[in-house]
């Protein structure tokens, strides 16, 4: 050994902590590099028994640089290098601290130089050029110097740990937080969240997160899933705990859930929280130790914002499987709806082809009968009792004869081309046919109709104002023999045409109400009740609608709504 070299430890003592006992935690580990077998010897000498933050060290030896960068690569977590300069070259250290440095982009091992020869490396020049963290002297270098260095070199790279650990964890929350709602994304979120309060804990050991659900919409009766986690537990997010192979662990967290309370138990420690809704989790850190009051308070945040977050999932799950099932549910309405407008379409036609039939067979008959009648009531000598009988087939033959007419302009109704048209014309067109209609009516009747002049409507003029008019002349005969009111207006309302005709009349019993728009239903001694059916058939084929409201004794008010501009035509 040098001259230089025999200064490397003057007698100081050794550092107090040199007792040796067991730790739990992973060791430091250091690489001494020297091509100098003393001081390799020396180092361990002065260093056995030493420990800092409960971990003692884990000695690594290179005696030349080359050596040491096999050393480095096969144990990346070093936390300290004592590294001498010259060794099979002059300047082997610092070309060994420009590849660490440089190449393998390990920015954490903490580097002191030591070095007998400071001429072959100036301290002015290393400490400015090469990121080190200590330049020493071999000669300078006592026992106690040594320990004093090693608590700050390991302070720095303990702290340099957890802030990159915090960077870690910031990293996942940011790349969660713009879809915090999603399941994954939380999840990825809550990981970062662990990885932070881990460090901030300032626990070196792996960890998970695990939560019961409250909200059935998550829940899982099989056991205690694990939502988040760091290390080697994070393979199993999202699964059970108890698929973890650990026993231990799976016991103590058993423990944890059956007695609600956290314990530092066979080598990890369990904490337990139950949320304000309902929600039981449990957080497991691989390190036993008993959390200070700091400590438990972040974690007791940690659970319950969590623990929100969980549950607000879990609501949003539940909405958005309600929300499935009811779009579901219209997609089948709608598929049923289609069908049923098929199905009525079919039938309509079907109904309309033995309409016509009906009629065309009741016609021919009901001629010949009414004809023979007719011939019958020419002979005096069957007498006037037989003639009053004839006069009764004729009259029923003809009443046959206006059903079957009626249901042939029933079926004649089809929607013909629309046109822009002025309403106020169609609403006196629709006057007039009524009033011709009910001429032979010897009651007074008070007409209100309103319309504005630019009020203008794509539809077929002509089937509307015959719709129109089949509704103008209910409400005539509707009026008692002294004669009434009849209203009739028109407006635009929100892209619709509404066109009502109203009567002071006798009104419509609340218990026939729901009958009057069936075809042949009257409450008229003499009529076929077609009127109301019609108008509404016309109205259908426009695409609207028709409404009828009544107050017995005080008239009734029947309204159309169609479409102003079904074809998108110019007004």
């Amino acid at each position: 050994m040098s001259r230089a070299d025999e200064f490397l430890f003057k007698g100081e003592g050794r550092a107090a902590s040199e007792a040796p006992h067991l730790q739990r935690k992973e060791p430091w580990k250091l690489l001494v590099v020297d091509d100098e077998e003393e001081v390799h010897k020396v180092t361990r000498l002065v260093l056995t028994g030493f420990s800092y933050d409960d971990r003692s060290l884990e000695f690594l030896h290179a005696y030349s640089g080359e050596e040491a960068r096999r050393m480095i690569a096969e144990h990346p977590d070093t936390a300290v290098i004592l590294l001498d300069v010259v060794m099979e070259d002059y300047d082997s250290g610092l070309k060994l601290v420009r590849h660490i440095r440089e190449e393998l982009k390990n920015k954490f091992v903490r580097i002191i130089l030591r070095t007998g020869q400071p001429g072959h490396a100036p301290e002015s020049r290393v400490i400015v050029e090469y990121d080190i963290n200590d330049y020493k002297e071999k000669t300078e270098i006592t026992a106690q110097k040594l320990v004093t260095t090693m608590v700050a070199a390991l302070r720095t790279y303990r702290d340099m740990l957890t802030i990159e650990a915090s960077r870690r964890g910031l990293e996942r929350i940011l790349a969660a937080a713009s879809d915090i709602f999603r399941l994954g994304s939380l999840e990825t979120f809550v990981g970062g969240v662990l990885t932070q309060l881990t460090s901030l804990l300032n626990i070196e050991g792996d960890a998970f997160y695990g939560q019961l659900p409250f909200f059935a919409a998550t829940t899982d009766d099989s056991g205690l899933l694990i939502r988040a986690a760091s290390g080697k537990f994070e393979r199993y997010v999202r699964r059970h705990v108890r698929d973890l192979p650990e026993e231990d662990i799976r016991r103590s967290v058993e423990e944890a859930l059956a007695h609600r309370d956290g314990s530092c138990r066979d080598g990890g420690h369990v904490e337990y929280f139950e949320s304000k809704t309902g929600s039981r989790s449990v957080i497991y850190f691989e390190e036993c130790r008993e959390l200070t009051e700091l400590d438990r308070k972040l974690v007791e945040i940690f659970f319950a914002n969590v623990s929100i977050g969980f549950d607000n999932i879990a609501l949003n799950q539940a909405a958005e499987e309600k929300a499935r099932i009811a779009e579901e549910a219209l997609l089948q309405a709608e598929k049923a709806n289609r069908e049923a407008v098929v199905q009525m379409a079919r039938r309509a036609e079907s109904l309309q082809k033995i309409s016509r039939a009906v009629a065309h067979q009741l016609r021919n008959p009901m001629t010949v009968i009414a004809g023979f009648a007719n011939i019958l009531r020419g002979k005096p000598e069957l007498g006037p009792q037989c003639g009053e009988y004839l006069d009764g087939i004729v009259a029923a033959a003809g009443r046959i004869e206006k059903i079957a007419t009626a249901v042939q302009e029933y079926n004649a109704i089809h929607l013909g081309e629309r046109r822009t048209t002025e309403v106020s014309g169609v609403l006196a067109e629709a006057r007039a046919r009524a009033e011709q209609a009910v001429a032979g009516l010897a009651r007074p009747v008070t007409w209100e109709v309103s319309a504005g002049e630019s009020l203008r409507a794509v539809l077929d003029s002509d089937l509307l104002a015959q719709a129109v008019a089949e509704l103008l002349v209910n409400a005539v005969e509707a009026l008692p023999d002294a004669g009434g009111r009849v209203g009739l207006r028109a407006w635009e309302s929100e892209g619709f045409l509404r066109i009502e005709v109203s009567d002071d009349g006798r009104g419509i019993p609340e218990s026939e109400q729901a009958y009057v728009l069936d075809p042949f239903y009257t409450t008229k001694p003499v009529g076929i009740g077609m009127g109301l059916t019609r108008a509404a058939r016309i109205v259908q084929e426009h695409g609207g609608t028709l409404t009828l409201a009544s107050d017995p004794g005080h008239g009734a008010r029947v309204e159309m709504i169609l479409p102003l501009n079904p074809d998108g035509l110019p007004l």
